[in-house]
């Protein structure tokens, strides 16, 4: 291992115990009396201080893992509580845009933010009529289907009443609301249909002041 592969080895956070148990079997052999590796062996996960220590011990020799191995061994166990911020981005040098897939909740201690600022957007146009077209939604509970079970997207065990409405009929009139996943289905954004429903609460306000209006003018 060079010393930029022995630099760069030590940015990472975790090694898994298969990566890290192939790594020690490559040289528990030349230090048998460090009870370190002995014992790492035996973990299920390494923190980055244990990490660190490893490639201390391996220093400049060449036995163990490759660079290529290295770059990619490092994972985040069930459990695990990560510090500092995380930056997901769809794959390299593919058409999708997905960043991150999860089948279960998500469960945040804070807000979810959106990125929403005058100065990143060009060609506002007003939403007409969303109060018509948010009337012919049709919204209801439903249970997940085996179909989608057996695509991995909703768990069995899960018996709980969902709330929603139907991707094909938003499509149809608020179709910014509605995209392709990766896994054939169509998927919904809640976050955007709220400010269709935002816009329609405004424009039945501005109907109700027309009314009041009217009634005092009579």
């Amino acid at each position: 291992m060079t010393n930029k592969q022995y630099v760069d080895a030590r940015v990472a956070t975790r090694i898994t115990k298969a990566q890290g148990d192939t790594y020690y079997a490559a040289i528990a052999d030349k230090y048998p009396g460090n009870p370190a590796i002995n014992t790492l062996i035996n973990a299920q996960s390494y923190t980055k201080a244990q990490s660190d220590a490893k490639y201390e011990v391996k220093g400049g020799g060449t036995a163990g893992i490759s660079q290529a191995a290295a770059d990619t061994r490092y994972v985040n166990v069930s459990g695990d509580t990560m510090t500092g911020a995380l930056n997901i981005a769809p794959a390299a040098g593919t058409a999708s845009t997905t960043a991150l897939n999860v089948t279960g909740k998500i469960v945040a201690s804070g807000d979810i933010w959106g990125l929403s600022d005058d100065r990143l957007k060009d060609d506002k146009e007003s939403i007409i009529d969303a109060a018509e077209s948010i009337a012919g939604l049709d919204t209801f509970s439903y249970s997940w289907s085996e179909e989608a079970v057996e695509a991995g997207l909703a768990d069995s065990n899960d018996e709980r009443r969902m709330l929603g409405v139907s991707a094909q009929e938003v499509s149809r009139v608020f179709p910014e609301c509605v995209s392709e996943g990766d896994h054939g289905y169509l998927t919904v954004s809640y976050d955007k249909l709220a400010v269709v429903a935002l816009r329609g609460i405004q424009e039945l306000l501005g109907r109700v002041e027309y009314l009041e209006a009217q009634l005092h003018d009579d």
